[in-house]
């Protein structure tokens, strides 16, 4: 299950055109702010410091608040604090040099403690700290409320946390990011900076940060179960800050803890279809569908093989065939594989070697023979088959084949098994002209 994880993982990080968006977005916010107080000293970034989830990089999509301290110069600080709530007029002042600038469709607003630029729906829209950076790396921040006072805060060593953790386990961002996706997914009531910061104490409490082979879906099972004993418990942030967890997302906490069993236990049964609704109701539709191709070639990896191995011969049924691709996701095909001989094997199927161990490999010269075990598509439809080799070995023999070829009827391909690697037998489904399903399944050979 964990190339899944991966590819999720990898798929909620925001994309390169969001990135480029949130970098044009708090790099002009912050310009401004450098031309009006610092008008001698051309801007070189050093007067900003991201943080939040940007700061952290354990952001997530869609695109959300970014949040940034800009470094007010020190000599200003005396005149807003002799002032009655001088940090609301610190606000004030912060969105008057912003206003003009962004006076055509943006919204500027301050409140608390920052002053907010609102962008396009979807957008990022970016939240400015001013701030006083003090000489051991802290900040005096202002907070208008209750008659306006000054308070002290270590961003960077929250920050700092979060890296030095990810750099011993591997994982922490990650785990994060796949918290914060249910957390939005799910409506859950939870800080996500309190989970940020949980998830590295349990890492550390529990693990000894030694997680690099523990899998995704059994570090967010022992999270959650984690998270649910420290309900209306206090934590203290690296930044020496002591917040209260609570327990109003206690529910939710439950609810997720018992899904990801219900995943876990389907899984191992190779009730893929189940174990992949059960993570959608954790994540979201967009959690990828629990397939036996994805364990061992995700579409990452998958991408990369086609590009480290080209075949002269590679056929696409919709280019090379005219079968446009028109999936219809209520269709489902699984394709098993009879083992008819192989040197040191039973005679079974693939499919169960496949779920025993991700391990497993076959012998070359195996006789093997696909065929499609489960179909839910109506009829009439046509079958058509497509063998692809990766490897260094097929490679310099030039056989990584690519080639479609039509069912001959029993909706069955044999084949033998010859080159080392992970190769996949591919099969599509096609109905009034159109190819409506797909079903593949990896070959995996060893020596």
């Amino acid at each position: 299950m964990e190339p899944v994880f991966v590819d999720f993982i990898e798929s909620i990080k925001l994309s390169k055109r969001q990135r480029k968006d949130a970098i044009l977005k708090y790099k002009g916010v912050c310009e401004s702010l450098h031309a009006k107080y610092y008008p001698d000293l051309e801007y070189s970034g050093k007067t900003k410091l991201l943080v939040g989830s940007y700061g952290k990089k354990t952001n997530i999509r869609p695109p959300g608040d970014i949040d940034v301290i800009f470094k007010m110069p020190d000599a200003l600080f005396d005149g807003y604090d002799e002032k009655e709530n001088g940090q609301s007029v610190l606000l004030q002042d912060v969105r008057k040099v912003l206003m003009p600038i962004y006076s055509t469709t943006e919204r500027i607003s301050a409140f608390g403690k920052v002053v907010v630029v609102h962008f396009a729906e979807g957008s990022h829209k970016v939240e400015v700290l001013p701030a006083w950076q003090k000489s051991d790396g802290t900040f005096v921040i202002p907070d208008t409320s209750e008659g306006g006072t000054w308070e002290k805060w270590n961003p960077v060593a929250d920050i700092d946390a979060i890296k030095e953790s990810n750099s011993e386990t591997g994982k922490t961002k990650s785990l994060i990011r796949l918290l914060k996706k249910w957390r939005q997914e799910c409506s859950v009531p939870l800080k996500a900076f309190k989970i940020e910061f949980l998830v590295i104490k349990h890492l550390k409490e529990h693990y000894n940060n030694d997680v690099i082979d523990v899998e995704y879906i059994d570090l967010l099972q022992s999270f959650v179960e984690y998270l649910m004993s420290q309900a209306d418990t206090s934590l203290t942030l690296p930044s020496g800050s002591n917040v209260l967890i609570g327990s109003d997302w206690y529910s939710k906490a439950e609810s997720a803890l018992g899904r990801i069993k219900k995943a876990k236990e389907a899984y191992v049964n190779k009730k893929l279809d189940e174990c992949t609704e059960e993570l959608r109701k954790v994540f979201g539709q967009n959690f990828p569908k629990i397939e036996i191709r994805k364990e061992y070639l995700s579409d990452s990896k998958l991408k990369s093989l086609f590009e480290l191995y080209p075949s002269d011969e590679d056929q696409f049924i919709d280019k090379d065939f005219g079968y446009p691709l028109n999936i219809n996701r209520n269709y489902s095909v699984v394709i098993d594989t009879r083992i008819d001989s192989a040197d040191g094997f039973r005679r079974g199927f693939l499919l169960d070697g496949l779920m025993g161990s991700l391990f497993f490999r076959l012998p070359k010269q195996a006789s093997l023979s696909f065929y499609i075990k489960h179909i839910d598509v109506p009829e009439p439809f046509k079958v058509f088959w497509k063998v692809r080799n990766f490897g260094d070995e097929a490679m310099q023999k030039n056989v990584l084949r690519g080639k479609i070829f039509p069912d001959e009827g029993n909706r069955e391909r044999v084949e033998s098994t010859a080159y080392t690697g992970v190769h996949f037998v591919e099969c599509y489904i096609i109905k009034n002209g159109q190819c409506v399903a797909t079903g593949s399944i990896p070959v995996p050979i060893g020596i």
